[in-house]
């Protein structure tokens, strides 16, 4: 499938204009099963100083302004063909040793009740990829996704996308199964969502593989993968601070702005 994107992002600093250092995660790869055609990333208000692959094999680039500015705008657009791999990822160049992503985080706290049941069941080898099934039916069964399948009935918690994906990376990893964060796009009856979170489980045979539990499906070639990390906050997509000016700003007016900016 060839998908065309365009998305735009726009960042008001408040309260007043600042040197602002950024840093952009909004950059697909390629890959066996994604080629990215064109990409381009336009940034109003700063300047690209930098680019390269962070610690997590992400494409980063660094931006920062030369004078104070009270706005930040974000342009990316490009064209990527993706092929369905069933959500096989595999293994990409420049990606961290599997067992880093075993690490908890405060938002991948495994709940008991979403992975107990799990607990025996192989974590390696061909049954691996039933496991894997299973939680991700299994955080279905307890969460549903925003208000598209409300019921009277439904008493299940109303959940994003980020929230399916740090249950299911926090139940892997409760079973000592690699578990990591993607963001990306997905294309659905010819609409581009704006962003979409999923999941992505470690197999030693076939490599990475993507697991959407708030749709319920393995990853198709709707999907554009774009940055993964240990969780929503390592694979953020924009994150600035303010470079210079800071000294005058309370330590919560700092956290303030760098909360408004993600």
């Amino acid at each position: 499938m060839r998908i065309a994107i365009r998305h735009q992002m726009t960042f008001a600093f408040d309260p007043e204009p600042l040197r602002i250092s950024g840093h952009l995660l909004v950059t697909p790869r390629s890959f066996e099963s994604q080629r990215v055609h064109s990409w381009n990333v336009a940034v109003e208000g700063a300047q690209v100083g930098a680019r390269f692959r962070d610690a997590y094999g992400n494409a980063a680039l660094l931006v920062g302004n030369s004078t104070p500015g009270d706005r930040l705008g974000i342009t990316v657009e490009g064209l990527v063909e993706t092929i369905d791999s069933s959500g096989v990822v595999g293994r990409l160049e420049g990606d961290p040793v599997p067992a880093l992503f075993r690490r908890v985080t405060p938002l991948t706290r495994a709940n008991v009740t979403l992975f107990s049941k799990f607990r025996g069941t192989p974590t390696r080898g061909p049954e691996l990829i039933d496991t894997l099934h299973g939680l991700m039916l299994r955080i279905g069964e307890n969460m549903r996704f925003g208000k598209e399948d409300e019921r009277d009935d439904d008493e299940r918690d109303e959940a994003t996308a980020a929230d399916f994906a740090h249950a299911f990376i926090g139940g892997a990893r409760a079973l000592g199964i690699p578990a990591r964060y993607v963001t990306g796009y997905v294309a659905e009856d010819g609409d581009l969502s704006a962003t979409h979170a999923w999941a992505e489980a470690f197999d030693e045979n076939l490599g990475w593989i993507g697991f959407d539990a708030a749709l319920g499906r393995c990853p198709t070639d709707a999907y554009v993968r774009v940055a993964v990390g240990l969780d929503a906050t390592s694979a953020i997509a924009v994150r600035c601070v303010p470079a210079i000016g800071a000294e005058n700003l309370a330590a919560e007016e700092v956290a303030a702005l760098a909360e408004s900016a993600q």
